[in-house]
């Protein structure tokens, strides 16, 4: 598409994020007006058009990582169905229902279950209580499974037969961090973050040996429920506040992302509470790099400054991609192609030079990842017609700031 050829930078191998499929609840009858945990306040004022704004920031940030969002209808009396998180756990396309141990959100429940069986999932309905993922956070194979407060512990026998994965029971002993994933966060596939003094001497002697490596929370990180996170093995979602789990993921490689989820604190909730992964069959997996390259702006660069001026603006829905661009001596130009399984981008362009000739061609570039994260775009292209030519090319990701 930018004809120049140039030699490639060294890049770095960066941690790999992987796309997801969430679930959503917008909190539209959110409020506070009972306490099953230490969190909620039903004396103290709620504003529920901020824990919105707050909650759609998160969705969309979800959205700006490439993750899929799917949400479902909030129902009227169920202030906490907000937290999807609890609704259930999926794990290759099966489901074990939420049962909850208070009658406050035991509506959230069938609400849930409606949802799964009106898509075809494959359903278990729990016959002891668990309250999702808020309790059974997936790590590799093996499945980490909190208990003490909520989930009863014959539940994760369930777990184990449904999900045909060994389940780790972990007890919670601190009443503030009732639910596992208050507690303890999956970060990659070995890789976990905790807060030890949330768990009984039995289990912190349990997490010690299965994850030797694992970032060790502070009270105040705890406090502030920045363990109530959500990774993609790469970018890290969790409270603003937990500025020590910040640092500590930076050092490690990790992209953290800090977001102000206050509101809803209010109830005992934070990202994570916010978000069920919808994890998908066997060969169902979406594309990772569905929909990577939306709104992302690319320059032509040598060396990593801007070569010829050209800024491109690409667009993409599913596998269809397209774009304009301009700068430089292009004073308009236009893409339009495909996006494979791999990233790699297929495309027609045509240009319309400052001198008023009008040339395209067609070009294929293959992606790879920046040591910041960002894309580098390497760029094969043939240009047809009267001044027929090929060569390679480089693009950038533009850094928005």
């Amino acid at each position: 598409m930018l004809p120049q050829t140039v030699t490639a930078a060294t890049e770095h191998t960066v941690r790999l994020a992987r796309r997801r499929h969430f679930l959503m609840c917008p909190p539209t009858h959110f409020d506070v007006g009972y306490s099953i945990n230490p969190w909620m306040e039903p004396d103290k004022p709620t504003d529920t058009n901020l824990a919105i704004v707050q909650w759609k920031r998160l969705r969309d940030l979800y959205r700006s990582l490439g993750h899929e969002v799917t949400e479902i209808a909030p129902r009227p009396g169920l202030p906490d169905m907000v937290f999807a998180a609890n609704g259930g756990t999926v794990v290759a396309g099966a489901v074990l229902s939420a049962r909850f141990r208070y009658a406050e959100r035991a509506g959230e429940s069938g609400a849930y279950l409606a949802w799964f069986r009106n898509r075809g999932y494959d359903i278990q309905e729990a016959e002891h209580i668990n309250e999702g993922e808020g309790d059974y956070l997936v790590a590799a194979d093996r499945i980490l499974a909190g208990t003490g407060f909520r989930t009863d512990p014959r539940s994760h026998q369930e777990a184990q037969r449904l999900f045909g994965r060994p389940v780790v029971t972990l007890t919670l002993v601190d009443p503030r961090f009732y639910h596992l994933d208050t507690a303890l966060a999956v970060l990659d596939h070995d890789e976990i973050m905790y807060y030890p003094a949330a768990f009984s001497a039995k289990s912190r002697s349990v997490l010690q040996n299965l994850y030797p490596d694992a970032i060790l929370a502070t009270a105040a990180d705890a406090e502030a429920f920045g363990l109530n996170a959500v990774s993609d093995g790469r970018h890290v979602v969790l409270a603003q506040e937990a500025t020590h789990l910040i640092a500590e993921l930076e050092a490690r490689g990790f992209v953290p992302y800090g977001v102000d989820l206050s509101e809803l604190r209010k109830s005992g909730g934070g990202a994570k509470c916010c978000t069920l992964e919808l994890r998908p069959k066997p060969g169902h997996e979406r594309s990772s790099h569905m929909n990577r390259y939306d709104g992302k702006r690319f320059r032509s660069t040598v060396d990593g400054a801007g070569a010829d001026g050209r800024v491109a603006t690409y667009r993409q829905d599913g596998d269809l991609l397209w774009g304009e661009f301009s700068g430089g001596d292009a004073r308009r130009g236009a893409l339009t192609g495909i996006c494979g399984p791999d990233g790699a981008l297929d495309f027609a362009y045509s240009i319309v030079l400052a001198s008023g000739e009008v040339i395209s061609g067609h070009c294929r570039s293959t992606p790879t990842t920046l040591d910041d994260g960002r894309i580098r775009l390497h760029e094969t292209w043939e240009r047809f017609g009267a001044h027929a030519d090929t060569g390679v090319s480089w693009l950038e990701e533009v850094e928005e700031r």
